[in-house]
């Protein structure tokens, strides 16, 4: 045998038992054609007799060497004799080089080799995976750290029915890039599962195994609260802590390792059972306080790892820190002077308002007359806590005991500032009741009005000027389809001093003068007294339709109050989310322009007496909105829009709709007001509680054009 066929038997033979592993060349492909080439004491690997010149033709299985340096260290390496000439005459990266040659046979690539590598090369799904569900997936890496594109790159999965993957990786793989495969877990069946995932490219092939385990046992998995919002909190207090309960509502224990919160200092942790091994069905539990460090808007962000499907899961935290509120004080009147009472004659009780204009809520422990014979406290709703920006109120009936000038003394004890505080009180005692006397208007003239349209209701006063009380058994017009009564609080007894309104409203029949008499019968001195009612009717031709908005109704969740508004920047601002938490509720109705002719202008109040709840409240009737105007706690925001008003019998025109009223009755500790115009919404709202303010059979309160 001559030594050429010698080394080729030996190289063969190195390279035939050599154990099969990964392309590992990243040589110099030139470098590795030349030691090809080169003799080495007359013989080199491009001899006719070994591998011959292009390790391309796969001579004496010569490409088994190509990108694996290792297994042809291997038969050089070998303990034949003979191939003694090649020991010690290729360094490591010789052997990379003649790989690299080898795999590139016949010509070296311009622009380099590739070199695919994958990470993990294998990697075994921890838990235990419930049989029939999909777990999450693990991510792995395809690199090209070689100086060339990989080409024909593809991914082969043994068993994808119980390893299924999806992939970023294209068919070409540009050097110094890299691509994800995400693998997850679905075993079919309990036990151990495997796969092999394969990835293939003309750098050579990769391979990750994979291997989960299969139960018939449903995985633990903790039920926890996605988010928990805490009531607003002074800065330097702390809240009572707020109890957390995590449920393991799968089939298996589930451990807890980890509770942490982001912000344990303004949130902060205590008497957690969370830790260890929760079994299936069970719970634990932890509290957690609200400290605030500064004003506004306060989170943390609670995560809880453990063994349990979704792991880790995070609870969203939120609170509000408040600045240290002012004492609280009650505002309350210095006095009132009740006037002239008759001997043994209770007046009608007049109503105090206490309101805490503090920071801090004030409890009142008493509210006392010294003179409880005369100046009697008839109703009270101010024991107990007055919030911040609140009020109560009690009532106060003269009966004076004794003719000449009486007084008393209304002491107010609480824990505001300036406790105790007083209001004095004063009033007449008559022996001679001055009998009942009715003030009524002598004359009202109408502005000129359209035949056949009506015009916006006009109230009238009457007062009982005199001491003693009076009753009123009837008002009426003497022309009731031109001047109509209505509405009317005028039926019944009125005190001395007090008072009743009726409205009316004007639609002539024809054009010219027109005229009516409102007569008022009572027992009163002078009855029956009339009020002579005049206008004129216009048969022009009737201006064009007024210009319509849009009224807009949004709904605050957190409130659970509702609100309406035409403004366009009110609408714009309310619309993205500048005003957090107010939403449309997709319901609107139509109304005129401010200042359109022939409908009611509609006032429009705002209180924040109710904190942290705000509330709006619109009315189109003017003696409402002379009322509300009066209130303390209601703030007149200016007349918005204007809108046919209902008939006496809530009704509504030809060419309108219904608005309905409804009042929450307080509901949720402050008032709200919802004006809609569809029946079916109004019966859900009457049906949870709320009350219908409308008119008459017809229940409209207000009437929309359409």
């Amino acid at each position: 045998m001559t030594l050429a066929n010698t080394l080729r038997n030996m190289l063969v033979a190195g390279l035939a038992l050599a154990p099969a592993l990964p392309a590992l060349a990243t040589g110099n492909c030139a470098n590795g054609q030349s030691l090809y080439a080169a003799p080495v004491s007359g013989l080199s690997c491009a001899s006719s007799s070994c591998h011959k010149a292009n390790p391309a033709q796969g001579t004496n299985k010569i490409l088994n060497g190509a990108n694996n340096p290792t297994r042809i260290a291997t038969a050089i390496n070998s303990t034949i004799p003979e191939m003694a000439i090649f020991k010690g005459k290729f360094s490591a990266s010789d052997l990379d080089d003649l790989a690299t040659w080898i795999a590139a046979a016949p010509t070296c690539p311009a622009g380099g080799n590739a070199v695919i590598s994958v990470a993990p090369t294998s990697y075994t799904f921890a838990a235990a995976q419930y049989v029939g569900s999909t777990s999450a997936a693990t991510t792995i890496t395809v690199s090209n750290t070689g100086t060339a594109a990989a080409t024909s790159l593809n991914v082969a999965n043994s068993n994808a029915a119980e390893f299924p993957t999806t992939s970023t990786c294209a068919a070409t793989l540009a050097n110094g890039t890299s691509c994800t495969i995400s693998a997850a877990f679905a075993p079919a069946a309990a036990g151990s599962r495997s796969a092999t995932l394969t990835v293939n490219s003309s750098a050579g092939a990769q391979s990750v195994a994979l291997a989960g385990t299969g139960s018939v046992v449903a995985p633990g998995a903790l039920s926890v609260p996605a988010s928990y919002a805490f009531a607003a909190q002074t800065v330097g207090s702390a809240s009572a802590p707020q109890a957390f309960t995590l449920t393991n509502t799968g089939g298996s224990a589930v451990t807890i390792s980890s509770l942490a919160g982001s912000n344990a200092a303004e949130f902060p942790i205590s008497g957690s059972t969370c830790a260890g091994s929760i079994g299936a069905g069970a719970g634990c539990s932890f509290n957690v306080s609200f400290a605030p460090s500064a004003t506004g808007a306060r989170s943390t962000t609670i995560t809880v790892t453990s063994s349990g499907v979704g792991s880790p899961q995070t609870i969203a935290v939120s609170g509000t820190g408040t600045a240290v509120a002012t004492p609280g004080v009650l505002s309350m009147p210095a006095a009132y002077a009740f006037g002239t009472q008759t001997v043994g004659i209770a007046s009608a009780p007049h109503a105090f308002t206490l309101s805490n204009t503090g920071g801090t809520a004030v409890t009142v422990t008493a509210v006392s007359s010294d003179n409880t014979a005369e100046f009697a406290i008839t109703s009270s709703s101010c024991i107990g806590s007055v919030a911040p920006g609140a009020s109560c109120s009690f009532s106060v009936t003269f009966t004076t005991s004794a003719a000449g000038a009486r007084s008393a003394t209304v002491g107010i004890a609480s824990t505001g500032t300036g406790s105790p505080q007083s209001i004095a009180l004063t009033g007449s005692g008559t022996s001679v009741p001055t009998p009942g006397a009715l003030a009524v208007p002598a004359t009202y003239v109408f502005a000129s009005q359209a035949v056949g349209v009506a015009s916006a209701p006009q109230t009238l006063t009457v007062t009982n000027t005199g001491g003693s009380m009076v009753g009123i058994s009837s008002v009426g017009s003497s022309n009731t389809p031109e001047f109509a009564i209505s509405a009317s609080t005028c039926i019944g007894s009125i005190v001395g001093g007090g008072s009743c309104s009726f409205a009316v409203t004007f639609t002539p029949s024809a054009a010219g003068a027109r005229s009516a008499t409102i007569t008022i019968i009572s027992d009163g001195v002078g009855s029956p007294q009339s009020v002579s009612i005049s206008g004129n009717g216009t048969s022009s031709t009737p201006p064009g339709p007024s210009a319509t908005v849009d009224v807009v109704e949004y709904y605050h969740a957190g409130f659970d109050h509702y609100f309406i508004t035409t403004g366009t920047l009110e609408v714009t601002t309310l619309d993205t989310g500048a005003l957090s938490g107010w939403v449309r509720t997709g319901y609107q109705f139509k109304a005129y322009a401010l200042g359109a002719p022939a409908s009611a202008t509609v006032c429009r109040f705002f209180s924040a007496s109710f904190a942290p709840k705000s509330s709006h409240f619109y009315t189109d009737r003017p003696y409402e909105c002379a009322l509300a105007k009066t209130y303390p706690a209601w703030t007149f925001e200016g007349e918005v829009f204007n809108i046919p008003s209902a008939g006496p019998e809530g009704t509504c025109a030809t060419g309108t709709v219904p608005v309905y009223r409804l009042y929450n009755n307080g509901q949720g500790g402050a008032p709200n007001h919802r004006y809609v115009a569809m029946a079916a919404v109004r019966d859900q709202m009457l049906a949870s509680g709320w009350i219908l303010e409308g008119s008459g059979p017809g229940l409209a309160f207000m009437c929309a054009p359409q």
